[in-house]
C-alpha cells in the first residue's frame, strides 16, 4: 500500500467500525411495556429522579432543580405524557438539568426512557 492510500483505508476503517457499532446500539422502544409508576433513578442530594405516582401526579429532581406535575397515558403501550409541570429555577454548576426538558418518556421494563417535544432521548433512568 502506498502512502496516499493509507489515509483512505484508515478513513474507510473507521466509517465500517462506526456502522458495525450503530448496528450494536440499543434501538429505543416504539411503545411503553410496563407499569410506569414507582421511583425511577435514585433519590439524593444532586441525582436525577423522577416518582412517577398512581394518582396521575409526577415529581422528582433534574440533580439542582426539583419539579412537579401530573402525567397520563392513554393506553398501556402508549407514551407517558407529562403536563402542568413546574420547577424551581436554581443555578448549579457543573449539572445536566436535562429531566426537567422530558415532555414524555417510554417505560421499557425497568428503565424509562425520557424523551423531548421531538421524541428524541433526553435521557434513561432505571427503575429504583
Amino acid at each position: 500500500m502506498n502512502r496516499r492510500s493509507r489515509p483512505a483505508a484508515a478513513a474507510l476503517s473507521l466509517a465500517v467500525a462506526i456502522v458495525a457499532l450503530g448496528g450494536c446500539a440499543a434501538a429505543v422502544p416504539v411503545q411503553s411495556s410496563g407499569d410506569p409508576v414507582g421511583t425511577w433513578g435514585t433519590v439524593a442530594d444532586r441525582s436525577a429522579y423522577l416518582v412517577i405516582e398512581p394518582d396521575g401526579k409526577m415529581l422528582g429532581n433534574d440533580s439542582c432543580n426539583g419539579f412537579s406535575g401530573a402525567w397520563e397515558q392513554a393506553e398501556p403501550s402508549a407514551p407517558i405524557v407529562f403536563h402542568d409541570t413546574v420547577m424551581s429555577l436554581m443555578m448549579c454548576e457543573g449539572t445536566n438539568a436535562w429531566l426537567t426538558s422530558g415532555r414524555s418518556a417510554i417505560v421499557d421494563g425497568d428503565v424509562i426512557y425520557v424523551l423531548d417535544d421531538e421524541g428524541e432521548v433526553l435521557g434513561t433512568l432505571p427503575r429504583e
